[in-house]
């Protein structure tokens, strides 16, 4: 909570303890414990911070003109790696952090496991 703003979360990995009200849409994880009202359906809580296999902080770009922030990118294995619900589906930016194009199936997150760099065509030539 910032102040008198609510926090919405959604496709969000949550890293650490939630203080004040979220807003919580679904398909969020958070790790450790289960501080921040997260829907059971569509959530995992108390994952331990090894179940989220991330990797080193860096950029993990090959965009080297664009200014984009550290984060992490999840292993293969990530609890992170795929939405829990059709509805986590639909919420899926098109693109990551870094402005790489996300998979059908986007992974949890500020960046997305299986994104590709630069798409010419996302659903065909009319699209």
């Amino acid at each position: 909570r910032l102040g008198n703003a609510l926090i919405t979360v959604s496709n969000s990995a949550i890293i650490g303890k939630c203080i004040g009200a979220t807003v919580a849409l679904g398909n969020n994880v958070e790790s450790p414990g289960d501080t921040c009202g997260l829907p059971a359906s569509s959530s995992r809580v108390n994952q331990t911070f090894a179940s989220l296999e991330l990797g080193t902080l860096a950029s993990h770009t090959r965009r080297h003109a664009a200014k984009v922030p550290d984060n992490y990118l999840p292993d293969a294995m990530s609890v992170l790696n795929r939405v829990f619900t059709p509805e986590g589906e639909e919420r899926c930016q098109v693109t990551d952090q870094r402005g790489y194009v996300r998979a059908p199936v986007c992974t949890i997150g500020a960046v997305e496991t299986d994104a590709i760099e630069q798409v010419l065509f996302r659903d065909g030539f009319d699209n």
